[in-house]
């Protein structure tokens, strides 16, 4: 539910290594079509969207602790900044979330829902596709082969087959589909219609719990603060939107670029601190 772009460094380089349409410039429309922020300080910015289904707002719920780790963002020199803007991700700030009226609004809820029952729009459920139909004279998509209840099927496209399903199933589709090493296809019996190094370079993000703090006030934590009137608190949420059940986890995000940082830029951040006022193993 957090609200966060690539750096803009990400996307021009992107369409540096020839991936025509994929610069910042061409992909910002984009997210504006499909955002409406109702952050106030945003409302003017040309760099969101304020008419897209997609609702982008402040959680409605914070602790007394966010406010102390703002501050303590100024006091290491970084000044409130919208992560989502294109110059750069350095500074701290509440998060940005796709939620609305206290509820979290997902890509089914925001893009699916308003158009479900559109006749030209179809989900085919339980369904596993297992190849792209590849034109090898054209090299051009033009369908999918996929299992429903044990028998395999075919949906043809008159335009275009948009690969979304992940960061491996997608280059598995393509390597099943004959896009890949040529000797790791050939091993496998499966037709190469292009030698290309797909599944290679993949990256994760490290990630560290940590550091974790002790606070004295009852009401500085979200488990705390929900357990001391529980009963209130759900009503207050199935009510009204509001409360402490409306929270995300996390509440503040800080960009920082450290003197270890590889990345060309000054602006380019290497290490992004989450803020989370609960216990990762108890609270």
């Amino acid at each position: 539910m957090i609200y966060t772009r690539g750096n803009k460094r990400d996307y021009d380089g992107w369409a540096a290594m020839g991936n025509d349409g994929w610069s910042y410039d061409d992909v910002l429309p984009y997210f504006k079509k499909s955002e409406r922020v109702t952050i106030p300080e945003l409302l003017t910015s040309p760099y969101h969207g304020k008419e897209g289904p997609l609702n982008v707002e402040y959680p409605r719920f914070e602790t007394p602790l966010l406010g102390a780790f703002l501050e303590a963002g100024k006091e290491l020199g970084y000044k409130w900044n919208d992560y989502n803007n294109p110059f750069t991700h350095i500074g701290f700030s509440k998060i940005q979330a796709t939620v609305k009226d206290g509820k979290r609004v997902g890509a089914s809820t925001a893009f699916l829902k308003p158009i479900r029952k559109r006749k030209n729009f179809h989900i085919s459920q339980k369904s596993q596709v297992t190849r792209i139909l590849i034109d090898p004279e054209t090299k051009t998509a033009f369908g999918v082969e996929y299992f429903k209840k044990g028998r395999k099927r075919i949906v043809l496209a008159r335009k275009e087959v948009i690969i979304s399903a992940g960061a491996f199933n997608s280059p598995q589709l393509l390597m099943l589909s004959g896009i890949g090493h040529k000797s790791h296809l050939e091993s496998l019996g499966i037709p190469v219609l292009q030698d290309l190094p797909v599944g290679d370079n993949l990256q994760e993000h490290l990630a560290m719990a940590g550091l974790a703090f002790l606070v004295n006030s009852t009401s500085a934590t979200v488990a705390r603060r929900i357990m001391s009137k529980l009963p209130y608190h759900i009503a207050q949420y199935l009510k009204s939107g509001n409360g402490p059940f409306t929270t995300l986890g996390c509440e503040g995000l800080g960009y920082v670029r450290t003197k270890y940082a590889n990345l060309t830029g000054e602006d380019y951040p290497d290490i992004e601190y989450i803020f989370v006022p609960i216990g990762l193993n108890s609270d």
